[in-house]
C-alpha cells in the first residue's frame, strides 16, 4: 500500500470532501489498524472525536465494529467468540443487504486467515441461508484462497469442479484472479 497517499487522501477528504460510505471508511480504518504499517501513529487522528468521520456516524456503525473485530482477531491470533456472537446477532437485524454481504465476506476472510475450514463451511451455510444475499464468485474466490494459502491444489480443483458441476459459477475470468494474485 502507499500509506502516505492514502493518509493524504483521507486528510484532504476530512477538510474538503463529501461524505464517504461506511464501507470505504472501514477500509481506511483497516489500513490504520493493520499491524506493522507506518500509519499506526495516525490512527489517533483518524479516530478523533471531531470532524467529518466522527460526524458521519461511522464509529457507531456495524462496519466499524466488524473491522475492529477483524483486526483485533488477527492481532491477537484468535477469534473472540463473544464478540462474534454479538456481531452475528446485529447482522441478523441489519436490513441493508450490502452490509450483510460485506460482513459475511469479511468473516470468511478471517476464517481463511486462520485456516479454519470448519468455520468457513459453517459461515458459508449461514450466508446461503441469509435471504437477500447472493453467494457469488467473489465469495468463492475468498474461500478458494483457503486452498491456495495451504498449497492444496488438489482440493482447490475439487472445490471448483464441484461448483462447475453444480452450475453454481461460471469461472470465466475468475480463475485468472487466483492465478495472477
Amino acid at each position: 500500500y502507499q500509506y502516505e497517499s492514502i493518509d493524504y487522501f483521507i486528510q484532504m477528504w476530512i477538510q474538503f470532501g463529501k461524505p464517504l460510505d461506511n464501507e470505504l471508511l472501514s477500509y481506511f480504518h483497516y489500513i490504520y489498524l493493520t499491524n506493522n504499517n507506518p500509519m499506526n501513529d495516525k490512527l489517533e487522528r483518524f479516530t478523533t472525536k471531531q470532524g467529518k468521520i466522527f460526524q458521519s456516524g461511522y464509529f457507531e456503525s456495524i462496519q466499524c465494529e466488524i473491522i475492529t473485530f477483524y483486526c483485533d482477531s488477527i492481532r491477537k491470533g484468535n477469534i473472540n467468540t463473544d464478540i462474534k456472537h454479538k456481531l452475528d446477532e446485529l447482522i441478523i437485524k441489519e436490513t441493508n443487504t450490502k452490509v450483510r454481504y460485506w460482513y459475511h465476506k469479511t468473516m470468511l476472510k478471517l476464517y481463511v486467515f486462520f485456516q479454519d475450514l470448519k468455520s468457513i463451511q459453517e459461515h458459508l451455510h449461514l450466508m446461503v441461508n441469509d435471504t437477500g444475499i447472493k453467494v457469488d464468485s467473489n465469495i468463492y474466490n475468498v474461500i478458494a484462497n483457503y486452498f491456495v494459502n495451504r498449497g492444496d491444489l488438489k482440493n482447490l480443483i475439487i472445490f471448483y469442479d464441484n461448483l462447475l458441476h453444480d452450475r453454481t459459477i461460471n469461472l470465466g475470468s475468475d480463475i485468472f484472479y487466483l492465478i495472477l494474485r
